[in-house]
């Protein structure tokens, strides 16, 4: 997949084999980019394409491996299975317990990353996860890619005399070549969040993990009932607050109760537990939400800082819609007291 038409210039056809490595990644990158601007029927087409292609360079290297007159293929197909998914190349060798073992450490790994950055341990920028998620992958493929042709030559007694070849190969794609697909499904379409905080309380609850749709916003524009996740660089870190206030709305709160463009709001997901009345946090003037801005607000409204108190919401930190709920497993699918 990373390295499409290696198999065939593996096996004496090279020519094919630069053909195929030319055209899939181009329509790889052709797919990404299409895809990046929103779910067209372009690029759909082209995400068929992509699909469709790989299968066939991967069929393709098979059948002329079996009739190559080149030596055996085999500790390429478990290079190949690696490429795809990580431990396949070791179950391909029959080396059950390591490709259990890489599994297991892999998904401890990326488990532990996405934790800490989560919960803010890290404390890392959004181009700085991007370099830490490139430099994990590229840190636990390749050993595992040279294990996989490793162990398959000494089965088929064999000198793996073309691993540095594979290795540049595989960096010169992670670094110039297409996302991996992990990644880009991280960076364009979900990612989860947790919540670390009571503001959200009852519709989100702390501690709660929840799934974030970053495609609705680039097909579509925040909407006022929206759960948004978005970048608050005062803190350097993500929040999650309900959207109140598009581009254009005028917004007043009176004695607790919002009212935008003249017109109170039902909320019935807005809880106050306080009794008392703080003018500074129960009462807002009027005031109207300028262009490419969003004012929000918790859900707990009298233990929640939001716009009410630092403003508006750039459009440009907006990450994404909150869509449900993945753990715990008791609260577990649709967001309760969600407004679609």
């Amino acid at each position: 997949m990373l390295v499409a038409g290696w198999g065939q210039c593996l096996c004496g056809k090279k020519t094919r084999g630069i053909v195929f490595f030319c055209a899939v990644n181009l329509s790889v990158i052709a797919a990404l980019f299409c895809f990046f601007q929103g779910l067209t029927p372009a690029a759909v087409f082209l995400i068929c394409v992509c699909a469709i292609s790989q299968i066939y360079v991967l069929v393709d290297a098979y059948r002329i491996s079996k009739t190559s007159p080149h030596r055996s293929s085999k500790p390429w197909i478990a290079v190949f299975l690696s490429v795809i998914f990580p431990s396949l190349g070791q179950f391909f060798n029959r080396e059950w317990a390591k490709g259990v073992g890489i599994l297991i450490g892999i998904c401890f790994v990326f488990y532990a990353q996405l934790h800490y950055i989560e919960e803010g341990t890290l404390n890392l920028s959004k181009a700085e996860e991007k370099i830490l998620n490139e430099i994990l992958s590229i840190i636990i493929l390749i050993p595992v890619l040279i294990d996989a042709y490793r162990s398959r030559s000494r089965k088929e007694n064999e000198m793996p005399d073309r691993v540095k070849m594979l290795v540049v190969a595989i960096i010169v794609e992670m670094f110039v070549g297409p996302l991996t697909l992990a990644l880009a499904i991280r960076e364009h379409v979900a990612q989860a969040f947790f919540i670390p905080s009571a503001a959200m309380e009852n519709t989100l609850i702390k501690d709660d993990r929840m799934l974030v749709s970053k495609l609705h916003y680039k097909v579509g524009e925040p909407g006022r009932g929206d759960i948004i996740v978005f970048w608050f660089e005062a803190e350097h870190k993500h929040f999650v607050k309900r959207l109140v206030g598009v581009p254009g709305d005028r917004i007043e709160i009176v004695r607790k109760e919002v009212y935008v463009n003249d017109t109170p709001v039902i909320e019935p997901y807005a809880i106050h537990r306080d009794k008392n009345y703080l003018p500074d946090r129960d009462d807002m003037k009027s005031l109207t939400v300028p262009p490419g801005k969003y004012f929000v607000m918790g859900d707990n409204r009298d233990f929640s800082k939001d716009s009410r108190f630092w403003g508006f919401v750039e459009r440009k930190d907006i990450v994404g819609k909150v869509t449900s709920i993945y753990w715990p497993l008791g609260r577990a699918g649709k967001i309760r007291g969600h407004v679609d």
